[in-house]
């Protein structure tokens, strides 16, 4: 009989218990929930040229609330909104993990943060001399890394090219001139010959 009362306490302290135990859990819909709150962290930059004339980013971070927080890829917490600096690099990687006293440090989401690509031969004087050659822009419009023989391969034939078609412009402008010339010459000859004939008629 003991052990039948013992079996039926023990249950009951299951029956009752289990509800707060279950409801301590970290179950899909809070996870749901805690996933749409990472979802609205905003990650944005922006950056300011140091003395040298190398970009130096700051990553903007915001709508952190205590339900999450955020590592970087160096280790760094972030629990609030926060400016991060960085010096340049093409990219930085961050992960939200929930705060969530039954859901702590549950993975929730990854985002990267990708900076544009700075040219670091646009502060050559070859540049300052070349403004038009588009590898002498501040920025690449592509993720292609060229070697510094590559630079100048491709000046070269930028460089080529432009005094080619200048000299093009140049030929066409003389040409321009010559047709305006002979055409006020052949002018200037038809009247004559216009008027010498004139005057022999009515002479």
């Amino acid at each position: 009989m003991k052990v039948v009362i013992r079996y039926l306490l023990f249950f009951a302290v299951c029956v009752f218990f289990s509800p707060i135990v279950a409801s301590a859990e970290c179950d899909y819909s809070r996870m749901a929930e805690l996933n749409k709150i990472a979802s609205n962290v905003q990650f944005s930059y922006s950056y300011e040229i140091d003395d040298k004339g190398i970009p130096r980013f700051s990553v903007n971070i915001s709508n952190i609330i205590n339900d999450i927080y955020i590592l970087d890829e160096y280790g760094n917490t972030f629990n609030s909104d926060t400016v991060k600096q960085y010096s340049f690099k093409n990219s930085v990687n961050y992960l939200i993990y929930s705060n969530d006293v039954n859901c702590k440090n549950e993975k929730l989401l990854n985002k990267t943060v990708t900076f544009p690509n700075y040219n670091i031969y646009s502060k050559l004087k070859e540049c300052q001399e070349n403004s038009g050659f588009e590898l002498c822009s501040n920025w690449l419009s592509n993720s292609s890394i060229y070697s510094e023989n590559d630079f100048y391969l491709k000046l070269k034939e930028y460089k080529r090219q432009n005094d080619f078609n200048n000299n093009t412009n140049n030929i066409e402008k003389v040409d321009f001139s010559n047709i305006i010339f002979i055409g006020l010459i052949t002018i200037t000859i038809v009247i004559l010959i216009f008027l010498v004939v004139r005057r022999i008629k009515n002479a």
